[in-house]
């Protein structure tokens, strides 16, 4: 018999975490890599050139697990007090990518350019990083309305 309990909405799985941050990880590059000869700006200094040269694919993946460690610390905290509603795990994702969201539309439009590291850091990452954040969030809003039988 089919009972509306056997069913659970897919934003509670394990997997939607993990699903949305490739999401987001796919859509940085693909973005990146697109935007690639628009987003490159001139570096003076040949110490910031090194390092652009050898770190530029490493700086995404680490704010990435970044911001990984964050949301599954979050969840583990929500597993401690043994919230199980559907409602708290989207609110973590929304913590999590909304504090992202904002916080680069505070790098990209606000804040001033004062050294080329600066320079190199919000003009080449934070479209991407924008569009990523924006896009996870509209699938996790679609993730909500999606019901998986429970396992």
């Amino acid at each position: 018999m089919n009972n509306k309990w056997d069913y659970t909405r897919f934003i509670q799985s394990k997997w939607a975490p993990f699903l949305l941050w490739l999401l987001f990880i796919w859509v940085f590059y693909s973005i990146y890599f697109l935007w690639w000869n628009k987003i490159l700006t001139p570096i003076i200094s040949s110490s910031v050139n090194d390092f652009t040269t050898r770190f530029w694919n490493f700086i995404p993946a680490l704010y990435w697990i970044l911001l990984t460690i964050i949301l599954y610390l979050l969840i583990f905290i929500k597993w401690i007090i043994r919230l199980n509603f559907w409602i708290v795990n989207f609110l973590l994702i929304l913590l999590v990518y909304w504090f992202n969201l904002f916080f680069w539309i505070q790098l990209y439009f606000f804040e001033p350019r004062y050294t080329e590291v600066a320079i190199y850091i919000i003009d080449s990452f934070s479209k991407p990083m924008i569009w990523a954040s924006v896009s996870v969030l509209f699938i996790s809003i679609i993730l909500i309305f999606i019901k998986i039988k429970k396992s």
